[in-house]
């Protein structure tokens, strides 16, 4: 059940998509009363998105018994609730609350919740309100007791969201106290001992954008560590760099090969020659086995017509 400020057909899709399509995917039909506010915008997302659209006939709501119950359940507590406040401009404001009570609540169809026939848990209810929840929730009954049942709940799940905002005050005054202690120096972070043979990931500082991966994918292996704090890492393909231990992080990895293999090394397109100092003419470029850097054939001296087979190291 979702509040909207008009019946257009473009914001019904609007809703529908946000709330239905972006949670829970799409679903294999949707029946409606054929309305305008069925057709149009929203008609056209139904069909992008290959769903059957079906449509009751008019002017029969009891075609439509079980979403027809949950609307007047919810309508007769509203009213109850505007009545109280004296004005009709704040239902959006409670409607979720009495939402909330009823999906909490058992049917007496079902004997489940709306809450954990969906999520296939049941709902996590304070124990002092349990009580007000364990009588199942029947839209046959008297009108007026189940108007009474449901607005009971959302009143005792209101209640209870108080305490929960209570213990999230209690939760940001712990972290005032612990931001304090850090920045006055009595908080010293922890930092990992990084040893010799030791498989780590890179941190990449400056990414593009929120949904990058914090680290690299490719592992290396530390092959030494300075006083200072600056390692000597290498790949698989065998080419090193030079890494401070700020910006590496374990690798947790089991049975990892610590073979290395010069031959799958990727050189970088910008790699020059260690002659004449020009990138390009990658078909002629050869790479060391050794360092990884990069020699054009006809820079070496003696010059070389094909790359040579096996492994090669650059000249001293």
């Amino acid at each position: 059940m979702i509040p909207l400020r008009t019946k257009g057909s473009q914001e019904m899709a609007n809703a529908f998509l946000a709330n239905v399509l972006a949670r829970f995917s799409a679903p294999a039909e949707v029946v409606s009363d054929g309305g305008t506010e069925f057709q149009g915008a929203f008609a056209a997302l139904l069909e992008q998105c290959f769903i059957d659209h079906r449509v009751t006939s008019p002017n029969h709501p009891q075609a439509n018994g079980a979403a027809q119950r949950v609307v007047q359940i919810c309508k007769r507590a509203l009213r109850k609730y505007c009545a109280e406040q004296s004005t009709t401009a704040a239902w959006v404001d409670y409607l979720p609350w009495i939402l909330l009570g009823y999906r909490c609540s058992a049917q007496a169809s079902t004997g489940k919740s709306p809450f954990e026939l969906m999520y296939g848990a049941p709902p996590m209810v304070p124990v002092g309100t349990r009580h007000v929840f364990e009588a199942p929730l029947n839209p046959d009954q008297e009108p007026h007791q189940a108007d009474q049942l449901l607005r009971l709940r959302a009143d005792a799940v209101q209640q209870a969201a108080t305490a929960v905002g209570i213990n999230l005050l209690i939760a940001q005054h712990r972290d005032q106290h612990r931001y304090a202690r850090v920045r006055a120096g009595g908080y010293k972070p922890r930092f990992t001992n990084f040893m010799v043979g030791d498989y780590v990931y890179v941190m990449l500082r400056n990414r593009n954008n929120t949904l990058q991966l914090p680290a690299r994918e490719t592992i290396l292996r530390i092959v030494d560590v300075s006083d200072a704090g600056v390692a000597t890492v290498i790949g698989r393909d065998g080419t090193s760099r030079k890494e401070h231990v700020s910006n590496l992080v374990p690798c947790h990895l089991q049975d990892i090969d610590p073979i290395v293999d010069p031959c799958i090394a990727i050189p970088p397109l910008d790699l020059a020659c260690e002659v004449c100092a020009f990138p390009g003419d990658g078909r002629n470029m050869l790479l060391c086995d050794s360092c990884g850097t990069g020699w054009h054939l006809h820079c070496l001296t003696p010059l070389l017509k094909r790359v040579p087979g096996g492994t090669w190291t650059c000249p001293p």
